[in-house]
């Protein structure tokens, strides 16, 4: 994390806006949180410990995915993490956002009936905090996504990957598809990884983060970027700030 992010767990000054990374024993798809860096006024800081948490006092924390959400789960709940983020929802000092595994974690249950995940018949209870239910199932999820955030019609665009299904009612819709999220007031939860490359999802979420800390809101301009037109643009500059082909030569290529 802190190679990646430069997040640490030090007293975050001269931020506007905190947002803590709970830190996974089988953390997967980590770069979820790359449309953050070089934001000014966010600061990423890693959550492994309730003391940290405290200590950092986040307005938002991000569960990311998992490759192994029962267990990741079972870590967050001996160390403390569950409970604490419970009652820090229910005293309305922070957002939650769960992403893939941290959106079922965010549940009433998770159930493993295949033992995909665990022992088979394993049924647990998760944070408890949004409205669903999901089983694991055999088949996977895998495909590229595209919907509507319900809020304000922004296009959103991401990729999911997952097993099982979750049920929710559809009163609590994140977007204008049905299964992708939901979200219920300072919880948010969905199975699209790649969910804050979108400028719209992102404005929403900082907007209300600065507003519940009494902020000047400031938003984003333009329609934000992928990570594959990001990569376009780092070729073309590196295509016209290098001889690449005395570079080929030196190499022997």
């Amino acid at each position: 994390f802190e190679e990646r992010y430069g997040g640490t767990a030090e007293e975050p000054e001269g931020s506007d806006i905190v947002l803590g990374f709970v830190d996974l024993p089988r953390i997967s798809n980590s770069t979820d949180l790359d449309p953050f860096l070089g934001l000014p006024g966010i600061r990423l800081v890693k959550i492994d410990s309730v003391e940290i948490l405290r200590r950092t006092r986040p307005q938002a924390v991000i569960i990311p995915g998992s490759k192994n959400v029962i267990a990741d789960l079972e870590h967050l709940r001996q160390r403390g993490i569950v409970e604490a983020l419970t009652k820090a929802h229910r005293l309305d000092q922070v957002h939650i956002i769960g992403i893939c595994g941290g959106f079922q974690m965010l549940g009433l249950s998770l159930s493993d009936p295949l033992g995909i995940e665990t022992t088979p018949g394993s049924r647990v209870a998760g944070f408890g905090l949004l409205p669903l239910d999901t089983i694991l199932k055999k088949e996977k999820t895998l495909k590229q996504t595209e919907t509507t955030l319900k809020s304000d019609g922004s296009r959103i665009t991401g990729y999911e990957i997952h097993h099982g299904r979750t049920d929710y009612p559809e009163r609590d819709e994140l977007f204008t598809d049905s299964g992708l999220g939901c979200r219920k007031d300072r919880v948010w939860g969905t199975y699209l990884h790649g969910i804050f490359e979108n400028i719209g999802f992102r404005n929403t979420l900082l907007s209300e983060l600065r507003q519940d800390a009494g902020l000047a809101d400031v938003a984003e301009g333009g329609a934000g970027r992928t990570i594959d037109q990001a990569l376009d643009q780092f070729t073309d500059i590196f295509r016209k700030s290098v001889d690449v082909e005395a570079l080929m030569d030196m190499m022997g290529l």
